[in-house]
């Protein structure tokens, strides 16, 4: 499991021989740049140093509009409303050598010609095809003043009943839909143009976690959205701390959306100057 969830690894996935990439770890999982995931954070599987993540058959993931899809190997086998798992063949060969593009919050974007020139020189390339979500942060929003003191506008946490509005455009006509980062504990609504788009209350994360809070059907333009936080009632949990949220991301793909694109090396230049998920030598 790549984010830290403690009764995943430990309960319900007990049979499985499972570890967790911050949490019941059995053996070293690095990231990247050598380091560890510190106990109670989630991690991207494009963090994850390769050779540490193909050691694991099957991943389980949750499902966020920041997730990139996991490498080539890997074909999602389920998919349910908050977590899926994604699994390569039992004698798969090692991860390619491969290109990750993803940021904290954005698995898409261009990557750099001469990176993937270099890539081209191993042999041909896959490519994983996905479409960039729509990122708005909430400093860029209408909210209470009294949910961010100085300095943590950029992510406000939600100390009573009030609401997120904004315009956001996007630029192609889908079904968008719409996340949240942190967790909220109160009941919510979220309108688009005024219409109720979807409503949830009580659902908590850990560090990295993303609250589905609904979708719509959007075409090209600008469109009002509306995130409306209510106040502690009488369900259980709802007068509880609030944590900071945010950023506020609009979605028409996840990583079981990405289609794979194979370019033959010469022709490595068809990757450039257009946004990807990542870039690999196909295996």
């Amino acid at each position: 499991m790549t984010a830290y969830e403690p009764y995943g690894v430990r309960h319900f996935l007990r049979e499985s021989d499972p570890e967790g990439v911050s949490e019941l770890r059995r053996n070293e999982i690095p990231l990247l740049g050598g380091r560890t995931v510190e106990k109670g954070f989630s991690v991207d599987t494009d963090r994850i140093d390769p050779v540490a993540l193909g050691f694991y058959r099957t991943l389980v993931l949750r499902r966020s509009p920041a997730q990139s899809r996991p490498p080539s190997p890997y074909r999602l086998i389920w998919q349910g409303e908050f977590y899926e798992a994604w699994q390569r063949p039992a004698a798969a060969a090692a991860i390619p050598e491969r290109l990750p593009l993803s940021d904290r919050y954005d698995p898409i974007a261009e990557p750099d010609c001469a990176e993937i020139a270099a890539l081209a020189r191993s042999g041909d390339l896959v490519a994983a095809r996905g479409i960039g979500p729509v990122i708005v942060p909430l400093s860029a929003t209408r909210y209470p003043t009294g949910w961010a003191p100085p300095g943590t506008r950029y992510a406000p946490t939600p100390t009573s009943a009030g609401s997120i509005e904004v315009p956001v455009r996007v630029g192609r006509s889908d079904t968008y839909e719409i996340w949240i980062g942190g967790s909220l504990r109160p009941a919510v609504e979220v309108f688009v143009d005024g219409e109720l788009a979807g409503e949830t209350r009580h659902e908590l994360n850990n560090a990295g976690g993303y609250v589905r809070l609904g979708s719509a059907l959007l075409d090209p333009g600008v469109h009002r959205i509306e995130v409306q936080i209510g106040g502690a009632d009488l369900h259980p949990g709802s007068g509880g701390a609030q944590g900071p949220i945010g950023p506020l991301v609009l979605s028409a793909g996840e990583a079981a959306d990405t289609e794979l694109v194979r370019v033959a090396a010469a022709n490595y230049r068809e990757l450039c100057r257009r946004d990807w998920d990542w870039v690999e030598v196909a295996g």
